[in-house]
């Protein structure tokens, strides 16, 4: 499979500050953030450091590179408060003299980043408000498993139309469990998200038909997100892997058409309602026309490792949320016809534009339009093995 150029998004982080600390947190990263409120990139000079424990060297190049100074004041011998300042230099105050930070403190940090950082219990469902970027609030749901580890594998599961994220989690979690994977389900409220243009686009446009700017877009709240539970969890993921069924799977294609950095390793689109073909010659959403998409982006696209995963019953012609326009009905009259119909303009787009194609069909036998029946073959394609 082919991996995906990886892009840093930094984090302004109110939240971390506020939720970081653990009891059972090593002393000097306890209050060194009890202390301050996170400055933007605190989070991935922390998710630089090793859990095996690093150098002195390693331990400065880490905070220096993410542009965070750390002050120290020592009293009675012992450390009294530390800072984070946005000023890219490390140095310390010692008494009578200033000193680079003290090799005793710096050498604790391994034992006090191995363990996770945040404040996501392990074991149990949960959610908390996603605020720290430039769009409306996103509910997270989210299940992390008991012995998470800095390397546990991420996945995001894009809810369908009724925006629930909390149902696709619950019927996610035995999954997670079995092969050992955090998981991640951003719910997109249609009050924050309206109608179709707000989740299923991506929130590209408003229902009007508007621009929306960049950094509001739906689509744009993944990378930070990601980000966010790395620094929640102390994982150290690079790239994580995202799922979406019915109308998170129309999410799901979208979304790798307008994001083409997304540090994303493997995806699924199960069970689209219908689909914005990839070429640029009709009108979004059922082409690209008009969008922001090139034609490099849509070539980086259709190289990318995306299952287009169906279920075989899924074949009812007139289930109640299926599009019915001529666009639609001409990708096919359901689910299924629809889903073929997509993957075999894309193999021959791949071959027009010379590009090694990396999409994948599947077939779900016996499963109609279920994320739950979806989601055991899902999880299997993506982490069997990993058992």
């Amino acid at each position: 499979m082919k991996t995906l150029k990886t892009r840093t998004y930094p984090e302004t982080s109110k939240v971390a500050a506020e939720s970081c600390c653990e009891p059972e947190q090593g002393t000097l990263e306890k209050r060194i953030l009890e202390v301050f409120v996170f400055e933007r990139n605190a989070a991935q000079a922390r998710n630089r450091l090793s859990p095996k424990g690093l150098s002195l060297k390693r331990a400065l190049a880490a905070f220096a590179s993410a542009g965070i100074g750390l002050q120290h004041t020592h009293s009675r011998s012992r450390l009294a408060r530390a800072r984070f300042r946005d000023n890219g230099n490390i140095r310390g105050f010692g008494i009578g003299s200033r000193l680079i930070v003290s090799t005793i403190s710096l050498f604790l940090l391994p034992w006090s980043f191995a363990s996770p950082i945040g404040t996501l219990p392990s074991g149990r469902e949960g959610h908390y408000d996603f605020k720290e970027w430039a769009g409306n609030l996103v509910r997270v749901w989210h299940y992390v498993p008991e012995g998470v580890e800095a390397d546990t594998p991420i996945l995001f599961v894009m809810h369908g139309v009724r925006r629930d994220g909390d149902r696709y989690l619950r019927q996610w979690v035995p999954h997670a469990k079995k092969y050992d994977f955090i998981l991640v389900a951003p719910e997109f409220s249609n009050e924050h998200f309206p109608e179709t243009a707000g989740y299923n686009f991506g929130n590209t446009i408003t229902p009007q038909g508007d621009s929306v700017p960049r950094e509001k877009w739906a689509f744009s709240a993944l990378e930070p997100i990601f980000d966010d539970i790395k620094a929640r969890t102390g994982n150290q993921s690079e790239t994580y892997n995202i799922f979406g069924h019915s109308a998170g799977s129309q999410f799901v294609h979208r979304f790798l058409y307008f994001v083409p950095d997304a540090r994303v390793e493997h995806a699924i689109s199960a069970n689209a309602g219908w689909y914005t073909m990839p070429e640029r010659g009709n009108d979004f959403p059922y082409g690209l026309k008009g969008t922001v998409v090139t034609v490099e982006q849509l070539r980086k696209n259709l190289a990318r490792p995306l299952v287009i995963l169906l279920g075989t019953e899924d074949t009812d012609p007139n289930h109640r949320s299926l599009r019915r326009t001529p666009e639609a009905m001409a990708q096919g009259r359901h689910r299924f016809e629809r889903g073929h119909t997509f993957y075999e303009f894309a193999k021959k787009q791949a071959a027009a534009l010379k590009v090694d194609f990396g999409w994948s069909i599947k077939l779900v036998e016996g499963v109609a339009h279920s994320n739950e029946g979806m989601s055991g073959p899902a999880a299997a394609l993506l982490y069997k093995g990993s058992e």
